[in-house]
């Protein structure tokens, strides 16, 4: 497991710039090399010592696009190359909001980024989450 680049909420109103380990994928997972990365309201309340689920030490940026870098054991829809985004929230997927279509209301959600090692926020960090997640981005799109 190498290292990767990571800005770390260390505790409230405080960011560090540092070097976390490296994710590897797992079994239904991607590692994707991060693009673009963005900060929402979520990191902003993480920021500010407010959100619950966001709890130093925690790595910023969970609304992300990059390329696959590695397909863990069992993963065929995605292939090294392809570019991919993240769907930074899924649901559990037994309860009636999921059945409904409405995982932001589950009430056993994951959200991605709600610890150390979850989420990188660089150009060349990495990141592993389920394949379920990646949504492939459109051809075209990417770096100019």
């Amino acid at each position: 497991m190498g290292l990767m680049k990571a800005a770390v909420l260390t505790e409230p109103f405080h960011i560090e710039y540092t070097e976390v380990a490296r994710p590897e994928p797992g079994p239904g997972e991607l590692l994707i090399k991060v693009e673009y990365a963005g900060i929402c309201g979520s990191e902003l309340h993480a920021y500010k010592g407010l959100h619950k689920k966001r709890v130093p030490p925690v790595i910023m940026g969970h609304e992300i696009s990059g390329i696959v870098a590695g397909c863990g054991d069992g993963v065929t829809a995605f292939k090294a190359g392809d570019r991919v985004t993240a769907v930074p929230m899924y649901g559990c997927g037994c309860c009636p909001e999921c059945f409904r279509g409405e995982t932001s209301l589950c009430s056993d959600k994951t959200i991605l980024g709600s610890g150390l090692g979850a989420m990188p926020n660089t150009a060349w960090c990495r990141s592993a989450l389920p394949a379920g997640c990646r949504i492939p981005s459109p051809c075209g799109m990417g770096r100019s």
